[in-house]
């Protein structure tokens, strides 16, 4: 198996498990560790960036994950500015 596949893989198993889920890194860590125990802390931690950066997982602390996906911004006038 190719080192891309086994990436995407790893985050796609990261998404499945902790999907909707507020969670600290040590939680992930400890999980892919009892699915994937070859995988070390440290790419892990390289693969929930990743998913932080597409926009997939949305870091709320340090060290503190949310896995739902964000909500786009839409900026609504209220009735006032509207007339304004």
């Amino acid at each position: 198996m190719n080192l891309y596949r086994k990436v995407f893989e790893l985050k796609k198993e990261i998404l499945k498990q902790f999907s909707g889920k507020y969670c600290t890194i040590d939680e992930i860590v400890s999980y892919i560790e009892t699915v994937k125990p070859m995988l070390s802390r440290k790419a892990v931690i390289w693969n929930i960036n990743e998913l932080v950066k597409r926009g997939t997982v949305t870091r709320v602390g340090r060290g503190v994950y949310c896995f739902a996906e964000k909500k786009k911004f839409q900026m609504m006038l209220s009735n006032t500015a509207k007339r304004q």
